[in-house]
């Protein structure tokens, strides 16, 4: 009786020691195929056993670390000169060795947004060109999927990183962050790696992690929200797959279905807890965002997004271990004029947080393309983000600075506007008179005014308003803009007043998540 009652606390305790014993793992963004970046410290990290050594051996170095009590681990690799050979990584415990092949040291960024990012190069104008160019395997992609979470979460949905081989490898992809990353390896003549998280529908705070909420009683509704999305989590996800699985049905069985129903986690957190940071270690160049248009379905919200923008950046910075992050990102192009979204106070949000933040950059897009919710002329949007990266992150002697709004002054009944990044002059695209300019005086009703460029300042007047108080540029959703600098790039829309603007969707509440 004794000898089999310890058979089977043998047995019980092996088995204990298989379940406690941690496999050697890495997460799916150090994957096959993987660039990494050049010339900084390289973070590598996973899980193992607590208390394992793990080596990582790649372009002869050995670094080693020790997992913690969690089994987590991380190490640095040296800075490394760019590579276009494909090279193998090791990692080992001394129980479990793992093999990463073909991987590359260049240059890598990401990007994320909602629909616009993620719109794809097959939906775009400029997919019969772009499905014709020549395999690039210094190019390579790595795409999440929508990866919503209720709590932090360390790894990602299954992903991996694809080369661009040909239109299969490259027509899903983002069509600003291809463009982007393919101008950046043809310019630099280095590897280049690019990472996608992007999904419809989102607000800035979607991917911000709640304690970001915290640092102020001012976020307060978007705190609560999040607590609340938190907390009901497993409910609303158990809920929409019900309703969604229903809605499939009848739509198989040819059913009148209506509307799929809401995806449930349009809330404060949910994506970057399970989008970005399960990446928040892997080491980038920059960032990519390409984002507002749900941030503008309230006066509020458009408003309140130069409070948003900035927390979310700062945020990254802060999960990326990195406070000088580049951020460069999209303000809003064109947008059809009925649409009920306030684009205008949104860009001026976005420029706001242009000109405030350190290391961080907006291109101007309300120059080209169609007006709508999803214009499918993008490429220029990405190739306009590549140049501002050269510019800035890697000192190629190039015109990127848009013209930006810095200041006004009323001069013998005329308004002088100042512009940052001028210095060079400004004009009219096509040699045209100036458009979009509006002026008003103390009853605050704007006239289509008269503007005329003097070497970096427009002056702007109208014959029936003595005594100017404000002028406004671009000020609609769907502008017809002509004012751009000498490098042939569109000064921004702004407006030299603060007035107090009407609530344009009064029945929202602009914390709501629809």
């Amino acid at each position: 009786m004794n000898h089999t009652r310890s058979l089977f606390f043998v047995f019980i305790l092996l088995n204990l020691v298989g379940i406690l014993q941690a496999e050697l793992k890495l997460p799916y963004i150090l994957s096959e195929n993987m660039v990494l970046q050049r010339k900084c410290p390289v973070n590598i990290w996973g899980w193992s056993d607590a208390g394992k050594e793990v080596t990582v051996s790649f372009a002869g170095q050995k670094q080693k670390t020790t997992a913690k009590k969690d089994g987590f681990w991380k190490l640095a690799l040296k800075p490394m000169e760019a590579s276009s050979e494909g090279r193998s990584m090791t990692v080992e415990d001394g129980q479990s060795t793992l093999v990463v092949k073909n991987i590359l040291v260049g240059e890598v960024w990401h990007a994320s947004g909602q629909s616009n990012m993620q719109w794809t190069l097959m939906g775009s104008t400029c997919w019969e060109e772009a499905r014709k160019y020549p395999a690039n395997d210094q190019l390579r992609l790595f795409k999440q999927r929508r990866n919503v979470q209720k709590l932090a979460s360390e790894e990602s949905y299954s992903a991996n990183w694809v080369m661009d081989l040909g239109e299969k490898d490259r027509k899903f992809f983002s069509t600003v962050a291809y463009t982007f990353a393919r101008h950046l390896q043809e310019t630099l003549n280095v590897p280049v790696g690019m990472s996608l998280a992007a999904d419809g529908g989102t607000k800035c705070q979607y991917w911000t992690p709640l304690e970001a909420f915290t640092t102020s009683p001012k976020y307060k509704d978007y705190l609560d929200h999040g607590i609340k999305a938190r907390d009901n989590f497993d409910t609303m996800k158990t809920t929409y797959e019900k309703e969604y699985a229903e809605w499939l049905a009848k739509k198989k069985a040819k059913q009148k279905a209506g509307f799929p129903p809401k995806f449930y986690a349009r809330y404060p957190a949910l994506y970057y807890n399970g989008n970005i940071h399960p990446i928040r270690h892997f080491t980038f160049r920059g960032a990519l965002w390409y984002q507002g248009e749900r941030n503008s379905m309230t006066t509020q919200d458009a408003f309140l997004y130069r409070e948003y923008l900035p927390l979310m950046i700062s945020s990254w910075r802060k999960a990326f271990a990195n406070p000088d992050l580049p951020f460069y990102f999209v303000q809003l192009p064109k947008m059809a004029t009925h649409d009920r979204r306030e684009n205008p106070i949104t860009r001026e949000s976005q420029m706001l947080t242009a000109q405030k933040m350190k290391n961080v950059n907006m291109i101007v897009g309300v120059d080209k393309g169609e007006a709508g919710l999803h214009p499918k002329t993008k490429r220029f949007l990405g190739l306009r983000l590549a140049a501002m990266a050269l510019g800035e992150q890697y000192g190629h002697d190039i015109e990127f600075r848009f013209p930006l709004y810095k200041s006004s002054e009323v001069k013998n009944g005329s308004v002088v506007i100042h512009f940052d990044h001028a210095e060079k002059g400004l004009r009219s695209r096509g040699d045209g008179p100036l458009r979009e300019f509006t002026i008003c005086g103390s009853d605050h009703n704007f006239l289509p005014a008269q503007a005329k460029i003097e070497g970096s300042t427009v002056i702007v007047s109208h014959p029936d308003i003595k005594e100017p108080v404000a002028v406004r540029y671009g000020w609609s959703n769907d502008p017809d803009v002509n004012l751009v600098g000498v490098n042939d790039l569109p000064a921004g829309p702004f407006r030299t007043d603060n007035f107090e603007l009407p609530e344009k969707n009064p029945t929202r509440k602009y914390w709501e998540q629809n």
